[in-house]
Parts: C-alpha cells; structure tokens; sequence
C-alpha cells in the first residue's frame, strides 16, 4: 500500500482571504455534554477552537460544570495570548463547533450549507472530524455516513478546504477524493491508512502535531509524518496526508 506522509513538493499555494472552521466531535455518546471535559474529544474541540480564533466560548450550561471552565479560560489564556502575538491576521471566522449531544449529521449538514452562504473562492475552510470510522464511511451520531456523501456537502463550499479525520480506516477518504471532479480543492490529513484502525493515543499525537503546525504558523507542507513512525510515536497506525495544493493553516 502507498503512503502519504508528506504533501508532493512544488503544489500551488493558496493565500486565503477569509478562514473558516467547523470542528466536530463524535467520538462520545448521545447525551454526553460538551461540558464534560473527560469526555473524549472535548477538549481537543476547545483546544482547537483558541488556537484558530484567539477565543473559547463554553456555552450555555457551562456554570453547572463547577471549576472547569473558570481552570479552562486560565490555561487557554496563554495560547489566546499567544494567537494575538503570531496569528491574529490569520483569524478564522466562524469557528463551528459540534458535540456529541447534538444531532451530528444535522448539524454538520446545516454548518457546511452556512459556510456555502459566506464561503467564497479566495476562502479555506477547515474541517476536523473526530469520530469512529470503517473502510469508507465515518460515524455521524448513529449513522454510518459514506465519505462521498462528506465530500458532496463540502463540494458546495466555495474555496479550498482542508479536512482533518481522526477515525480507524480513515485514510480510505484519499481513495474517495481521488474520484471526484473537484478533488483539487482539498488536503486531507488522516490518522490512519484505510486498513488500519487507530488508538486513543495515536490520534491525540496526530492532533498535537497539527495543532503545532497550526501554532507555529507553518504551511501543511512541512508536515512529514516520517520521523514519528520511524520513532513509533503513532504506535500501531500510520497518519496520511494527501491533496492538490499548500497552504498556511
């Protein structure tokens, strides 16, 4: 099987003019709230959203979670002060969160019909799905949604996009995207081939990787997965990254 653990050399690169985000966890069950920080995804939501906005808005409800929040607004305070010192110009907006105590598919249907409203083609939208995945199709609530049914809603955003999947099988999206018509306006970046699954701790190490990237204000091509599975940081799955152009996250 081919890997892709670095983006080819030499691809255009895109200055978007407008960024916008929509994270997604569903790796939880239905009913757990997005206050409930031990649940798994949480809080690589909120960690994600201070870093590509300068901002975490917990929501309504969040004052029946005690403490975590009050601790949360003190450790993200660094990184909101570290986005207004490197990232300002670089803002996303807006930053779409969804949990696993929405109807996922709903909102990730309604979110991605938005950003068609404001999207244009000098925009890039970001994508990041944490969820369960099979060889095709990743879990959205309690459906088993294909991955061109994914790329059919995000077809109709103008702009380029970048999706970011960590799931078991879900570098099995690359084989998808490479059918497609309009396949030259992605990068996607995967947590696993499409015959492999994926561990806690390998998706939190790839999601710790980009988040640096995203940081330290880097372009997706100086992702290179080689030096983390030469030193087994990934465990038992090798990360993906495949697309048609380079850009600054």
């Amino acid at each position: 099987m081919f890997d892709y653990i670095k983006l080819n050399q030499g691809l255009p690169f895109f200055e978007p003019k407008k960024r916008h985000a929509i994270l997604v966890n569903n790796y939880g069950y239905s009913g757990y709230s997005r206050h409930e920080l031990h649940t798994r995804g949480n809080l690589r939501i909120y960690d994600m959203e201070s870093i590509l906005s300068g901002k975490v808005t917990f929501g309504d409800g969040s004052e029946n979670y005690g403490f975590w929040p009050m601790v949360l607004s003190d450790c993200f305070g660094k990184i909101m002060r570290s986005y207004k010192e490197h990232r300002r110009d670089l803002k996303y907006e807006p930053v779409i969160k969804i949990f696993p105590d929405e109807n996922v598919p709903v909102r990730l249907s309604d979110s991605a019909k938005k950003l068609s409203t404001i999207a244009s083609k000098d925009s890039l939208t970001f994508v990041y799905l944490m969820s369960h995945g099979n060889d095709g199709s990743i879990s959205l609530g309690n459906l088993d949604v294909k991955y061109k049914d994914i790329l059919d809603l995000f077809d109709d955003v103008l702009g380029k996009k970048t999706i970011l999947i960590t799931a078991c099988h879900s570098g099995s999206l690359i084989r998808e995207l490479c059918t497609r018509e309009k396949r030259e306006d992605y990068v996607l970046i995967t947590s696993s081939r499409s015959n492999e699954k994926a561990t806690n701790c390998g998706d939190d190490d790839v999601d710790r990787l980009i988040w640096d990237v995203i940081h330290d204000r880097k372009k997706l091509s100086d992702i290179d997965f080689t030096s983390g599975l030469m030193s087994g940081l990934f465990k038992d799955q090798t990360p993906q990254i495949f697309g048609y152009f380079d850009v600054q996250l």
